[in-house]
């Protein structure tokens, strides 16, 4: 069901600058999102691209994958038995079960917060869906748009999400209370979406999933987030 799933998926974080030029990194993230009773939680590792593979197959990369941590900022333990919760967790899941891309979904982010462990507000648009390549990073270093051919849909939607660690539903600033109350929240997945659009593909005038691609903006409020 929506508010008990899980997934395992890979993101990549690239910028565009003022030439549209696309910056990307040498890394990616592999990410474990649970949904359990309507709350969220994930885990998560930065792995190099070329590794990415090899860590599928089941091949031991702790020590390659294993940040340096600098031990002047005081949390080196810390964020070493977070890795390991990480990759341990990761490791676990990918040894029941067989993984195959089954999307590729480009988006652009904007992002505003003051201190992510409190409270942050992100708008996603410009939502794209592309048929997955059978190796992520096998023949390209990324997965930006430019690389990834003609797009099976795009969603016409804005999607507002706000997060918070700390804070409940209901307990929100002043400000951001006063927005919310002109709105109702919706959910939207844009994981469904993407498969929406690959079922569909090769239709003729289905440029927009009947579900999710009617125009407008879709709301979502989660409670305390472990991101």
């Amino acid at each position: 069901s929506y508010d008990d799933n899980l997934k395992i998926r890979v993101k990549e974080y690239y910028y565009k600058d003022r030439s549209e030029k696309e910056l990307v990194s040498p890394y990616c993230f592999i990410e474990l999102k649970r949904r359990r009773d309507g709350m969220v939680s994930k885990q998560r590792l930065r792995i190099g691209k070329e590794h990415l593979q090899a860590f599928f197959r089941g091949e031991a990369l702790r020590e390659e994958l294993r940040p340096e941590l600098a031990e002047e900022i005081g949390k080196g333990d810390e964020l070493r038995k977070s890795f390991d919760r990480a990759y341990d967790a990761l490791r676990a899941e990918l040894s029941r079960i067989e993984v195959a891309p089954v999307s590729v979904i480009n988006y652009r982010r904007r992002v505003y917060q003051r201190d992510e462990q409190d409270l942050r507000v992100t708008f996603d648009d410009l939502i794209t869906v592309y048929s997955p390549p059978v190796e992520l990073y096998g023949k390209r270093a990324s997965l930006a748009a430019s690389s990834l051919g003609e797009p099976v849909g795009r969603a016409a939607k804005l999607i507002a999400e706000i997060k918070c660690r700390k804070s409940s539903s209901g307990s929100y600033p002043g400000w951001l209370e006063v927005i919310l109350c002109s709105l109702s929240a919706r959910s939207l997945s844009k994981f469904t979406t993407s498969v929406n659009f690959i079922l569909n593909k090769g239709r003729k005038g289905r440029r927009f999933s009947s579900a999710d691609g009617e125009a407008g903006v879709a709301a979502r409020i989660d409670g305390p987030v472990d991101n």
